[in-house]
This record gives C-alpha cells, structure tokens and sequence, in this order.
C-alpha cells in the first residue's frame, strides 16, 4: 500500500498508521527514494533503497510521529509483516497524513 503526496514549502509533517491484526513496516520516502524501492522490490537478489528514518517503523501496529520535511514529493509505503506464503490474512491499515 502506498500514499503519495507533496509538500510545496518545508513543512511539520504528522504521520500516523495504525494495523490490525498484524503488524507492517512504515516507510516515508522522497519520490527518488520510491522509484529506487520500486526498481529492487520483488527481485530475488533485490538492491538497495533508502527512507527517511524519523517518519519510519518496522514491525508497527500503531505509529504517530512528527517530523519536519523540506519541499518535495513524498510517498509513505506500507507493507504488511507476511508470516506464511500459504496463509493470506487481511490485515486493516490506516494512513493519515497531516502537514502544517
């Protein structure tokens, strides 16, 4: 799951997620950053990619943080903790992104 959005000045950027039942990996990233993710998700040898740590968690069920961001565009990708290849649970995600 992702969200993109852009910020057209610096601005007080509130992320919060919140999972259920199972927890996900949050990351904020630049718009390079996303087509750097994109280009090594899902390769078997896959790559390297970067996000932005203050606004990110790994193996979160509920995430509410503050950060200020410079203009650019954002995206904050969300993906849910897989335990097993053969059982596929739903898992209810909620993304809100707040700038200020």
């Amino acid at each position: 799951m992702m969200y993109r959005f852009s910020l057209n000045t610096d601005a007080r950027v509130q992320v919060r997620v919140t999972s259920s039942p199972k927890s996900v990996d949050v990351m904020l990233m630049t718009g390079s950053e996303l087509a750097k993710y994109q280009e090594v998700k899902g390769k078997l040898f896959g790559g390297k990619f970067t996000y932005r740590v203050p606004l990110s968690r790994q193996n979160t069920l509920d995430m509410d943080e503050t950060e200020v961001l410079p203009a650019d565009t954002w995206a904050i990708v969300v993906e849910v903790r897989q335990t097993s290849v053969i059982i596929m649970d739903t898992t209810a995600i909620s993304i809100d992104v707040i700038a200020y």
